[in-house]
């Protein structure tokens, strides 16, 4: 399988909420950009962020740690971090590594950013 190159782009909706739309690949030479997407909203005040993974071609252990280390940063901040539109492929390793009992998942993006919104208005 060709690995596409990582393109995240931001949609911010209303504060506190935010998706990321992430396509391509997330491996350890393109973790950092996806890092730096994230704080960038994290810092701009958006403690609800929902992760578009549709056009996820594959993502490895250095990417998922870095929602990992996002995770603690937004739960401290008493916000929500949700993932939809999971590959079976990028499913199986989510699954795998445990991280379902971590970060929910969504079939589509208007069940995660409704899941989201959901989160915020209840203040959690």
């Amino acid at each position: 399988m060709k690995r596409r190159e990582l393109k995240v782009a931001v949609e911010m909706m209303e504060a506190p909420v935010a998706v990321l739309h992430v396509e391509g690949t997330v491996d350890s030479a393109s973790c950092a950009e996806l890092e730096k997407e994230l704080d960038q909203v994290l810092d701009g005040g958006h403690d609800h962020v929902v992760l578009d993974f549709a056009d996820l071609d594959f993502m490895s252990t250095a990417g998922w740690s870095v929602l990992v280390g996002k995770l603690r940063r937004v739960r401290a901040r008493k916000g929500a971090l949700h993932l939809s539109g999971l590959s079976s492929d990028v499913e199986d390793v989510y699954k795998m590594l445990q991280f379902d009992s971590l970060l929910p998942a969504h079939p589509t993006l208007d069940q995660a950013i409704a899941a989201v919104k959901a989160a915020a208005a209840a203040g959690s």
